[in-house]
């Protein structure tokens, strides 16, 4: 639909632009089909009483009966293979699939830019699984979110930031610690400074 001027312009009643679409009713009975996510309308008036029956897939507006609700820790480097816990609600042992997103929306289907990693079933409110490497997006951000035994995409989701690996080749070491005119069994410190591929500061 698009809003001109404060008003709708296009109407979902109106059959040339829906179709198949049911007539304008009032007094239906109405009901979810929790099983397959489904609205389901029967009946109604309007000049006289209809004898139908109808369903609307909301299956992707509602989601699943599982759901994300954060991840810990939120980043990690980029060639993956990090440790990672997801919390929710819902969860079961059966087939979960987590899912790595390039970029900050939320997906329904799984696209080109989407990894997959298996997950493990803890608890019904948690999932643990190992990131995906990310080499071939760069370090961005990724949207985090789970499939349980081939159901719907979870609407709801969590990010997870990709760094750059540290280098050790692009690292500095510096402070007394390091100089040979040290005296033994004395403590002394040094600094290391921990740097990625460009050189920035991890």
């Amino acid at each position: 639909m698009e809003l001109a001027n404060d008003q709708w312009n296009t109407f979902a009643t109106d059959p040339t632009v829906y179709e198949g679409i049911p007539s304008p009713r009032e007094y239906s009975s109405m009901t979810y089909d929790k099983k397959n996510s489904r609205l389901v309308i029967f009946g109604g008036w309007n000049n006289g009483w209809f004898n139908d029956l109808h369903t609307l897939n909301v299956q992707k507006i509602v989601g699943p009966d599982y759901a994300v609700t954060s991840i810990y820790p939120p980043l990690g480097q980029l060639t993956g293979n990090v440790p990672v816990t997801i919390t929710g609600q819902g969860f079961r042992d059966a087939g979960i699939r987590v899912l790595f997103t390039q970029g900050n929306k939320p997906i329904d289907t799984v696209t080109r830019l989407t990894l997959e990693s298996p997950g493990q079933f803890e608890s019904d409110t948690t999932i643990t699984c190992v990131t995906p490497n990310f080499e071939q997006f760069g370090p961005k951000e990724a949207v985090v979110q789970v499939v349980i035994a081939s159901e719907e995409i979870t609407t709801t989701w969590s990010m997870f930031n990709y760094f750059l690996n540290t280098r050790a080749n692009k690292t500095l070491a510096y402070g007394a610690g390091l100089l040979q005119d040290v005296a033994v069994g004395t403590p002394i410190e040094f600094v290391i400074q921990a740097r990625n591929d460009e050189g920035q500061n991890r």
